[in-house]
């Protein structure tokens, strides 16, 4: 994903970007934004 800002939540950090890698190519290119530190994590490059 490459993020374009992102916003601190009392939760979590979200961050808006466009889908730059995906298995379902049908995604990339796609925007929106994604929750950060949900059992996951994003990382940024």
């Amino acid at each position: 994903m490459s993020i374009t800002m992102y916003y601190d939540g009392s939760d979590y950090t979200w961050f808006y970007g466009t889908v730059t890698y995906c298995s379902k190519t049908q995604n990339i290119g796609s925007k929106g934004w994604v929750a950060g530190g949900y059992g996951g994590y994003i990382t940024v490059a």
